[in-house]
This record gives structure tokens, C-alpha cells and sequence, in this order.
């Protein structure tokens, strides 16, 4: 099965940690262009625009792509923090030993490495448990 991060997985995920999944107001137009020099003297410019839900300036770099190794972390400590990892760690586990039809589940249950190899994959199937109710 391949594991894609969606925006919906994004949102889900960014509201999960308590962060505010930034969503531009009105016809999302800017609402600032920021002038600053760079090294070589010259301008460039950064696109803020206003969220609609929590009313700060934000750019679109500043959500989450939740396919990196510190997004991860950040979802991998919000779930030791909240008591959801064993939880999490025990769904994920079902669902591998279902897909990879291997019987031995006390067997990944012990080995849980290969969940933290692929940052997305960890992510999108924490967003799915998220969805569904599990953690």
C-alpha cells in the first residue's frame, strides 16, 4: 500500500498537535508584501496573507508538510505525550500484520522500527487513526 499525505491529512495532523492549519481569508489575495534585502543587496518579496480561523499573518510555507523527519517527531511526541502511543503503535501493527498476511503480530509488536523509517507513511497512518476514532 502506498501512503500519501493529502491536505486533509495535514489539517487533521496540524490541529492534532494544537496548531492552527492556516487558511487564507476572503479571495486569498495578500494582505502584506514584505520588502527585505537579501545578501546580495537586492529585494525579494514574501507573501503574507491573513488566516481566516485564528487571524494572524502567516505564509504558505509556515503550515506543515508533515513528510519530514522533525514533523514526525512533532507528531510521534504529541502521541507519547497524550498517552496515544501505544494505541497508535498497537493499530498500526494490526493493520501490518493484516497487509503483510504474517501471523507472528507479537513479533512486529516487538520490532516497531520499520513504522519510524518513512516519516509520511508514519504520518498519514496517524492522521488515519486520527480520522477513524483510534487515537
Amino acid at each position: 500500500m502506498t501512503y500519501k499525505m493529502t491536505d486533509e491529512y495535514r489539517k487533521v495532523l496540524t490541529e492534532m498537535i494544537g496548531e492552527c492549519s492556516h487558511e487564507k481569508d476572503g479571495l486569498g489575495m495578500p494582505c502584506a508584501i514584505l520588502i527585505s534585502s537579501d545578501r546580495f543587496g537586492g529585494h525579494y518579496r514574501i507573501n503574507e496573507y491573513r488566516c481566516k480561523k485564528c487571524d494572524k499573518n502567516f505564509t504558505l510555507k509556515d503550515n506543515h508538510s508533515f513528510t519530514t523527519d522533525a514533523d514526525m517527531m512533532k507528531v510521534f511526541r504529541w502521541l507519547v505525550d497524550n498517552g496515544k502511543w501505544n494505541k497508535f503503535k498497537y493499530c498500526c501493527v494490526v493493520n501490518k500484520a493484516h497487509l503483510d498476511d504474517d501471523s507472528d503480530t507479537a513479533k512486529i509488536i516487538e520490532n516497531d522500527t520499520w513504522l519510524h523509517y518513512n516519516s509520511e507513511r508514519f504520518n498519514v497512518l496517524a492522521a488515519m487513526a486520527k480520522m477513524e476514532g483510534v487515537i
